[in-house]
């Protein structure tokens, strides 16, 4: 069994390399504690907090026309939306490590049609024409369009009936 370890992390997490629906779910477990273990979405947070205190900074500045520190606070923004891309690029990467060689083909099959297609279809079965892009909320969807590849056809009324 593969596993794989992150930066200065010393703990090593297995690679999912497909099994049961039991197995899948547990990688399900593992990549969201991992999430949120690195605090991935609590950065990305963060980030666009002061994301949106250094617009409102620079609205202000704009507005009494004053220019002295504009250059630095268009540094400062640029910096948080830098941050955040990468903050986000992470968490979707943290999937695809946690994957073994042969399923990373499905799941990129998977993000490009979730998340690039020239529509998606919303909470509520309500269709966007707009891409998806890849959110956090899109990854949601992702691993939706994920567990349907990997359980089998009525595995929650086999689950049920067995209860």
């Amino acid at each position: 069994m593969d596993s794989i370890k992150f930066g200065k992390d010393k703990d090593m997490y297995p690679k999912f390399f497909g099994g049961t629906g039991k197995d899948a779910v547990r990688h399900l477990l593992l990549f969201w504690s991992l999430a949120k273990k690195f605090e991935l979405k609590s950065n990305y947070q963060s980030w666009l907090k002061m994301k949106k205190a250094r617009q409102e900074e620079l609205d202000a500045l704009i507005s009494t026309g004053a220019d002295q520190g504009c250059k630095e606070i268009k540094e400062a923004l640029n910096e948080c939306v830098s941050s955040m891309k990468s903050v986000k690029q992470d968490f979707w990467e943290l999937f695809e490590c946690l994957l073994d060689g042969p399923l990373v083909e499905g799941w990129k099959k998977i993000i490009k049609d979730e998340c690039n297609g020239e529509y998606h279809i919303a909470k509520g079965g309500i269709k966007k024409l707009a891409k998806r892009g890849r959110t956090f909320t899109a990854m949601h969807a992702c691993i939706r369009i994920w567990l349907l590849n990997v359980m089998r056809p009525n595995a929650a009324e086999c689950h049920h009936v067995y209860m």
